[in-house]
């Protein structure tokens, strides 16, 4: 099946698209031309109009859905409509895929793949994706025997949707999945753990059988990242002691997650073995995965606010690995007590609006959103999405921040769109911004390209401008 026949391509391609990502917009490596950009809008609205038709289906309609979709021919954008229609469904669909996964359906069948180049498209990986976020009980046992299947793929996929029950039953199975010799799967059902504790679903008696596995995962460095994340959500306070009682190993593929963690949950790490760790990562070449450990350990030493600390965050912020400068101005704002300002100015902005925040804090907003957009998917992106409504905003923010080369790339690409600038407006923006692109679908790639060039860190520029404006962000 060619790349463009999969319904995965599609369901990514295309929802992407809409959340931001800019597969279809606009891409640092990639990107379509108008003609597909516009098809797939086209195809969207068609998705969304199907899906609202398929909320009005009876029972009978969505069981002879579900069985075509898992079984039938599945191409192309259409493959992906289906998708959507019976994603939108939900709960609604378990009872089919259930019965199907009861009944008499061969299991190779079942394994059998229907496309290549994506993701594998055997019904296996169908089923579980319509069982979704919040799998019923009832597929453990049904699904039970994919996790002895030789292929690395569906026993993914199956150990996730099992882990997602959070059920006691689930647990021989995942200490199974825990033990299975690809790092995929482990990492699958690891990160299945974390899903249930999200949504609910955990047991306090799964959680309790299977923290002893998911810690000796993380003592044997088995499975990177994903790791230190499960044994939180299992049980935080004994992960806690946990990890404050292991010696920090920069070798560890488990260190920088259980950095992050211990810094997001405002845990006090000992300052000397931080000093320590610190002390290792300097000595030799800064790269990667160094230069991340040395970002969490100074976020974590931060909070000491001790006095010989500083010289070392003010020294550090001029180093030119920018996530290593990133940690430092991070840690400068903690050590004078500004910190946790990010999570309040977002809530704040959600209840209240962006209309009641400071001048400063809008700047502050307006220029992250910026970055965050342009980073992702380029300038064409930004100006797609609502983000681009406060253009103005970040420019006035990236320039009261002294923030000049951003400031240059950004009016720069303004002036594209006429004297007037881009429209405050999203859909009408979009209409000029699909005339530029008809006109020149290169139109912002130069800028692109100097806004990714240029060295020092928004962070660094970010964090200084916070600090001198304080008690805005307290």
């Amino acid at each position: 099946m060619k790349l463009l026949e999969s319904p995965h391509f599609w369901f990514v391609a295309i929802a992407l698209c809409v959340t931001g990502f800019g597969f279809l917009l606009k891409s640092r490596r990639s990107r379509k031309p108008p003609s597909d950009w516009e098809h797939s809008l086209k195809l969207l609205e068609e998705a969304d109009q199907a899906e609202a038709k398929a909320r009005k289906w009876d029972d009978g309609t969505v069981d002879r859905a579900v069985t075509a979709y898992l079984f039938g021919t599945t191409e192309g954008p259409d493959a992906w409509i289906e998708q959507r229609q019976l994603g939108g469904l939900q709960g609604r669909t378990h009872r089919r895929v259930l019965e199907l996964l009861a009944g008499t359906t061969p299991y190779r069948q079942w394994v059998a793949p229907t496309g290549q180049d994506v993701v594998p498209e055997a019904p296996i990986h169908r089923a579980c994706e319509l069982l979704g976020h919040r799998p019923p009980v009832e597929a453990i046992p049904l699904l039970a025997p994919f996790l002895e299947d030789k292929d690395d793929a569906v026993r993914k996929v199956v150990a996730s949707i099992m882990g997602r029950t959070g059920s006691p039953d689930v647990v021989p199975h995942l200490k199974r999945a825990l033990g299975d010799p690809a790092q995929e799967v482990r990492g699958s059902a690891l990160s299945a753990l974390g899903w249930a504790r999200e949504t609910g679903a955990l047991t306090a008696e799964a959680a309790e059988a299977l923290f002893d596995d998911v810690r000796d995962v993380v003592e044997k460095d088995q499975s990177g990242s994903d790791a230190p994340g499960a044994l939180f959500a299992l049980d935080p306070k004994r992960a806690e002691e946990f990890f404050l009682s292991t010696p920090f190993r920069p070798e560890s593929p488990t260190l920088h997650r259980a950095l992050a963690l211990l810094r997001v949950r405002r845990v006090r790490v000992p300052r000397e073995p931080l000093l320590e760790l610190i002390g290792q990562l300097r000595a030799g070449e800064i790269s990667y995965p160094k230069e991340y450990l040395l970002r969490e350990a100074m976020e974590l030493l931060g909070p000491h606010r001790h006095p010989d600390d500083l010289p070392l965050f003010e020294t550090l912020q001029q180093h030119p690995q920018q996530s290593v400068a990133a940690g430092a101005a991070s840690a400068i704002l903690t050590w004078h007590g500004i910190h946790g300002f990010e999570e309040r100015l977002e809530a704040y902005e959600d209840h209240h609006g962006y209309a009641s925040l400071t001048r400063p804090q809008q700047h502050y907003s307006a220029v992250l959103a910026l970055d965050g957009e342009i980073s992702n998917g380029g300038l064409h992106q930004y100006f797609f999405n609502s983000r681009g409504d406060r253009w103005r905003d970040a420019l006035e923010g990236l320039r009261a921040m002294n923030d000049s080369h951003r400031a240059e790339v950004l009016q720069e690409a303004a002036a594209i769109f006429g004297k007037d600038g881009p429209s405050s407006k999203r859909r009408s923006r979009q209409k000029q911004l699909t005339a530029i692109i008809r006109a020149n679908e290169d139109a912002f790639e130069a800028l692109d390209e100097r806004y990714y060039a240029i060295e020092e860190p928004l962070e660094v520029i970010t964090n200084r401008y916070v600090l001198a404006n304080p008690e805005d962000f307290r």
